[in-house]
């Protein structure tokens, strides 16, 4: 409408000045052919001295005071934007299961959910590595061997990489945190730095190793594994208790060794998910582990998106915003890089500021944007970046 507008002015502009017509002082014909008084000299309804119809001193007919025709108040370019491609945060998980004697129907019921377990994960767009610590089948019979899609026998190998890695090694009744460490050089390849890492012990006993010993493991690796969660499905009761009240049996025949409690202490301070054996009933268990496992955040860096109209990339004119659930843009300014965050309130940098593929924001902006639902990311071309605010 604006552009239309504009265009009739300057062919009445034109016209009148082919004609040799002069404008008297202080008037101007208006877009209805009216005459206007506005006791100035610029030829227009107003006082601002250009030739629009607007009061703010510029050229175009918006009302931002700069000259393009954005409505963008003094940016005085042309921007558009990409949203960029959220992702969630890869998923690790690595699983131990106890193959001691008492174990077989345990061991084929992990091995029996193993694929719904995964495909509940992979069908929520989660990209996911599983590694499952055990003696394998047959061979073992309370080893484990997990069929196609997630397996891929015949076993004893069973890998499916990348996605899914066994590492043959039996785990006895109370060693399974100890086998977990010590079986690291076989699977840390498995991880990946951005990852989300669960582990998962099965046992039908508790561990010789404490709670505290397991972090400490964890924390000495390299590179360390600081923030996990812990899930089990142990025994809630030990052998005793279960023949005093006949629970935790299967046929009269207890089905626990000892309560999990160093298990379960871990699966507290991790907030993971706990699973009563002595229940026998493995699904629920695995889909509450596939929906707690699911229950990831999008990343906090993004590839930069091909620049919309064919526009070019131009680093510096790069700007981010984060647009929450309510449709609220928030600007995110620039910093160098990441030893640059401590100093603002929010920021964001590339990945190589010279040669710039993706869009990193500061940790204190991540844990921002994470926090809240319906999260995004809109990059715009074609302005000069904003420097991030001092905190």
């Amino acid at each position: 409408m604006r552009l239309n507008t504009t265009g009739a002015a300057l062919t009445a502009l034109a016209a009148i000045a082919a004609a040799g017509l002069a404008w008297a002082p202080g008037c101007e014909d208006n877009d209805l052919g009216q005459v206007t008084d506005d006791g100035g000299t610029d030829g227009d309804s107003d006082t601002d001295g250009d030739a629009d119809s607007d009061t703010d001193g510029d050229t175009d007919s918006d009302t931002d005071g700069d000259t393009d025709a954005d409505s963008d108040s003094g940016t005085g370019c042309a921007e558009v934007a990409s949203e960029a491609e959220n992702k969630l945060l890869p998923v690790d998980i690595i699983i131990a299961v106890d193959n001691s004697g008492s174990m077989t129907y345990e061991a084929g019921a992990v091995q029996n959910n193993m694929n719904a377990f995964s495909q509940q994960i992979i069908g929520a767009d989660i990209d996911v590595h599983i590694v499952m610590i055990s003696s394998t089948y047959p061979g073992d019979e309370e080893g484990i061997c997990v069929a196609a899609p997630l397996g891929s026998p015949p076993c004893p190998d069973g890998s499916n990489l990348p996605s899914y890695l066994h590492v043959a090694q039996s785990v006895n009744s109370t060693d399974a945190l100890q086998v977990i460490h010590q079986t690291h050089d076989q699977w840390k390849d498995m991880l990946r730095e951005d990852s989300y890492r669960h582990f998962l012990v099965v046992s039908d006993d508790n561990s010789d190793d404490s709670a505290a010993d397991f972090v400490g493991w964890m924390a000495n690796v390299d590179p360390p594994i600081t923030d996990f969660r812990f899930h089990a499905i142990v025994s809630s009761i030990g052998l005793l208790q279960a023949i005093a009240t006949n629970f935790c049996t299967v046929l009269g025949v207890p089905v626990t060794a000892a309560a999990g409690t160093v298990y379960i202490q871990l699966v507290n301070q991790t907030g993971g998910v706990f699973g009563d054996l002595c229940l026998q009933n493995f699904q629920p268990v695995f889909d509450e582990l596939a929906l707690t496992v699911s229950d990831v955040t999008i990343a906090c860096e993004w590839a930069i998106p091909d620049p919309p109209d064919d526009q070019e990339f131009i680093k510096d004119q790069v700007n981010v915003d984060f647009i929450d659930a309510a449709e609220v843009s928030h600007p995110i300014g620039y910093v160098e890089s990441a030893d640059d965050c401590a100093d603002v309130e929010h920021g964001w940098y590339y990945d190589d500021p010279d040669y710039p593929t993706t869009i990193h924001v500061c940790p204190q902006t991540c844990a921002w944007i994470q926090g809240q639902e319906g999260a995004r990311i809109v990059i715009k071309f074609g302005c000069e970046t904003i420097p991030a605010n001092p905190e």
